[in-house]
This record gives structure tokens, sequence and C-alpha cells, in this order.
């Protein structure tokens, strides 16, 4: 079988446009998951470091960052 690895960046910026800020702003962003034997992650580096961890009923995994200022 042929191994083919693949380097992933994502990048998200957030901008607040509106003159107040707002109360509670969760982001919960989706992240690659192990398939073995097909799909293997073998790093991740999430910035910023303040996110929790998330996994849903489905066993998707996320990255959940709550934002109190923007």
């Amino acid at each position: 079988a042929n191994t083919v690895t693949y380097d992933v960046s994502q990048t998200i910026t957030l901008v607040n446009e509106g003159q107040m800020k707002p109360e509670k702003h969760n982001l919960w962003v989706a992240l690659i998951s192990d398939h073995s034997p097909y799909q293997q992650i073998l790093s991740r580096e999430i910035q910023p470091s303040n996110h929790v961890f998330v996994t849903d009923e489905f066993g998707n995994h996320y990255a959940e960052f709550d934002f109190q200022e923007l």
C-alpha cells in the first residue's frame, strides 16, 4: 500500500465589526480524526491554547473556544 502524507493548516480570523461587545461568543472548530488503518493524525497544534476538547454524541471531535472579548 502507498502512504501519502498531507500537511494541513487552517486559519480562522474573527472580527467584531459591530458597535457592541458580545456577551458570549463560543466557537467550535471540527478536528480531523484518526480512522485506523486509513487515516492517522501524526500531530496537532491549536492556538490559542485556551480551548477545551469536546466530543459530540456521534464521536466527532472539536476544539471549543470561549472568546469573552472581541
